[in-house]
Parts: C-alpha cells; sequence; structure tokens
C-alpha cells in the first residue's frame, strides 16, 4: 500500500474505499456445465511476493449482475431462467427466487417439473410477486437488498480467496426474474392516451435505463442477480442504407426492445437459438436443440456459444446436455448399443438410452473425467505462472458439486400435489 492510498484509507469514515463486497465476483452453478464453463475463468490466488499459490475455476452465473436472456419465441428462455436460477439458490439457507410473471405465462406446477422443488422448497424459496409496474419493480428489489444488508445472518464464506489471497464473504444469493422485459410497464403513462405511440416508447425506455442504472449498486452489493428476459424485433432497413448494429454479434437489422439502458448495464446478453427437433424413436427423447450464444460477458468472451439440449417433460436436461457436448468433441465412439469412452473401452452404454444408462455413477464420472480437460479450456485465463495449471481431479470435483443440488423430487410422494 502506498503512502496516498494509506492516508486515503486512514480517513475514509464511511468505508467507500475499503469496503470491496461488490467488488468479489463468485459464479454460481446453474447446473449446466458446458454454459457454466464458457461463462467463467480461471482465478490464480497470489501471496505477498506475487507468486501463484492457487488457481480454481469461478464459473456459472455470477451473483449480483443484471443478466438479460434474448431469443425468438419458444426456445425455452424461461424454462433456463427458472432451472438456471433455481439451481443457484437451492443450496442456501436464505436464497430465494422472486418471479416476476409480467406476461403471465407461467404455473406452478409447470416451474415444479423445471426445477423439482419438493413442496416446501416452493413454499419457503420460490415466490411470485403480483407486480406488473417497473416503479413496483425497482421498490421489490431495493427494499430487498436493503434489508440483506442489514442481516448479518445472511453473510456467508464462499470458501474461495480472490486474486489477492483474500477470503470472499457475500450475502446469500438471490434471484429476480423479469419476465418479461417488454411487459413491465411504467406507471408515468398509466393513464396516457399515448400507447403504442414513439413518445410512448421512449417513456419506457427511460424508466427502464433509470431501473438499472439505480439499482446496480445495491444488487452487486446484496448478491441479488436479475434475470431479465427480453426479445428480439426486426428493423426496416433500406437495401441502400445499412445501419450498424444494436450490438456486437447482433445482425444489423435486429433490435432489442427497452432502450439501452438492459443492453449497457448487462453483464451477460444471452442470445437463445433454435438449433433442430428430436424425437425419441431417433434420439432417446422428444425435445430440441438450442444454442446460447454469448452477446456480450463481462468474465469471458463474447461471440462464443454453447449447446443445451431441451426435452419437452422436465426442461433443459444437464446429462443430454453433456452428452452432446462430449459427441462434438468426439469423445464418444462405438456405435450404439456399444457406445463407450476411451479411458475405460469395456464400459459399454446406450446412447439412445442414456437417462437410464446414466443413472450409473461410474458412467458419470467417465463422462465428467473425459470432459474436464476441455472444459478447462473454455475458462478465460491469466497465465501468471503458466506451470501451475489447474488440475483433471480440481476441476472434476468442481464439476461433480455443480450437479450435487440438482437432485430430483419424488413427486408421487408429496401428497399435496
Amino acid at each position: 500500500m502506498s503512502k496516498l492510498n494509506e492516508l486515503l484509507m486512514s480517513k475514509d469514515k464511511k468505508g467507500v474505499f475499503s469496503d470491496t463486497t461488490n467488488k468479489q465476483l463468485i459464479g454460481y452453478p446453474t447446473g449446466f456445465l458446458p454454459f457454466d464453463y464458457q461463462n467463467g475463468y480461471l482465478v490464480s490466488v497470489t501471496d505477498k511476493s506475487g507468486a501463484v499459490k492457487d488457481q480454481w475455476a469461478n464459473t456459472g452465473l455470477f451473483g449480483g449482475q443484471f443478466v438479460t436472456v434474448i431469443g425468438k419465441s419458444g426456445v425455452a428462455k424461461t424454462s433456463f431462467c427458472v432451472q438456471a436460477g433455481s439451481n443457484i439458490v437451492r443450496p442456501f439457507e436464505f436464497g430465494e427466487y422472486y418471479h416476476i410473471d409480467a406476461e403471465g405465462s407461467s404455473n406452478l406446477s409447470r416451474i415444479r417439473a423445471l426445477n423439482r422443488y419438493s413442496t416446501n422448497e416452493m413454499r419457503d424459496k420460490y415466490y411470485m410477486p403480483s407486480i406488473d409496474y417497473v416503479e413496483d419493480a425497482f421498490k421489490a428489489i431495493y427494499n430487498l437488498a436493503k434489508a440483506k444488508l442489514e442481516m448479518p445472518e445472511m453473510m456467508y464464506s464462499t470458501g474461495r480467496f480472490n486474486e489477492y489471497g483474500e477470503e470472499i464473504r457475500l450475502p446469500q444469493p438471490t434471484i429476480f426474474l423479469i419476465d418479461s422485459l417488454p411487459s413491465l410497464q411504467t406507471k408515468e403513462v398509466e393513464d396516457s392516451e399515448e400507447l403504442g405511440t414513439q413518445t410512448y416508447n421512449m417513456r419506457l425506455a427511460i424508466a427502464y435505463n433509470t431501473f438499472y442504472k439505480r439499482l446496480r449498486p445495491i444488487i452487486s452489493k446484496a448478491n441479488i442477480t436479475i434475470m431479465a428476459i427480453n426479445h428480439i424485433k426486426e428493423k426496416p432497413e433500406l437495401a441502400f442504407q445499412k445501419t450498424q448494429a444494436q450490438i456486437q454479434y447482433m445482425k444489423t437489422n435486429e433490435n432489442i426492445p427497452g432502450g439501452t439502458g438492459p443492453i449497457y448495464y448487462s453483464q451477460n446478453l444471452l442470445r437463445f437459438i433454435y438449433r433442430g427437433k428430436l424425437v425419441a424413436e431417433k434420439d432417446g427423447h422428444d425435445g430440441f436443440v438450442v444454442d446460447v450464444e454469448f452477446i456480450k460477458s463481462k468474465t469471458n468472451r463474447g461471440g462464443s456459444k454453447v449447446t443445451l439440449i431441451y426435452d419437452y417433460e422436465t426442461g433443459f436436461n444437464p446429462w443430454l446436455t453433456m452428452l452432446h457436448y462430449a459427441n462434438t468433441l468426439a469423445l464418444v465412439k462405438g456405435r450404439n448399443p456399444y457406445s463407450y469412452f476411451d479411458s475405460e473401452p469395456t464400459f459399454k452404454f446406450n446412447t439412445k438410452q442414456f437417462m437410464d444408462v446414466i443413472k450409473d455413477e461410474k458412467l458419470r464420472e467417465l463422462m465428467l473425467r473425459e470432459c474436464a480437460p476441455h472444459m478447462l479450456e473454455m475458462l478465460s485465463r491469466n497465465k501468471i505462472d503458466p506451470n501451475k495449471e489447474f488440475s483433471p481431479e480440481e476441476l472434476l470435483q468442481r464439476m461433480n458439486e455443480s450437479y450435487s443440488s440438482s437432485s430430483d423430487v419424488d413427486f408421487e410422494e408429496e401428497a399435496d400435489i
């Protein structure tokens, strides 16, 4: 610490410079490992001399940030947000999920089929407040953030250390889902006759921008992640006059409604793209394939993408997603029903019956171990010491931890459903 910085800290009565809570980034597992690692980075923990003494994978969706999910209708944007957010808060005593269903299109039965919560978990952790206006959403999130910061029991030790070797302590995570942002109106023009006009849309954009701008510092401190679903609209263009894309990796004729605020303040901007149908006769289950493109990521490179596998009954499936990832890397050898991994060729399995055979712990470990080195390469990293690499065993442990909170619920035992 320099003399000037030491003097500054000594006069910092309000803790403006010494409070580093909102500078601590921790990723939370969504349950979908290719997604988590594509959005993650490798943390190199150093000692006072600057030598690297530890490395760990910081992966998933990062707490205290804005996440925007865009895409055409029917690509399961809401399903992903429900599943990912539910997996994040599930392990925490005070972890809570607030689902603002501004579109009025969700129901508890479908949500439970997606997040596999028990009745008690739904009552204690999953809330659907009746909010239709951006002003009410702001008040709810702001007041909850203030309450969290006033409750010492909310704080927990992550068990991780930052780049300077300092322990990372944060409030337990909270998720707010806004489904969808364009459906969240503003009270300012509630009785106005401007509905649908350019003036009305401008006022909405101003309200959204204020919402994001005012909440940014407090959700960071309170570890509240706001997931907002948005849409993609096509804007008319003259053939001889091309305009610049709204944001890199978007097409010039595409537009995300709501103004620049939701785009500018979002640490993650994810685009969901439908890539094809899956049928039980051919693929072993009914569903479809979705590419998730990282239009914007503050923790890894933009423009990258991962593939998720959607099952019509249970939503995005983590194990089918991992199988697809392994197939794209040509890690699955042989042909059905005698598929295998190189590390243990005598262990055969049938990919068309994958959801039955993946219950075998040995197959799970084989697949994760085969995928581990490749997933490590997905991490953004600062190679301070190229000789100190993150071992596959540590990565495998992290991958297993990601699934530890996603065990299925036996719905037949839930008598009051």
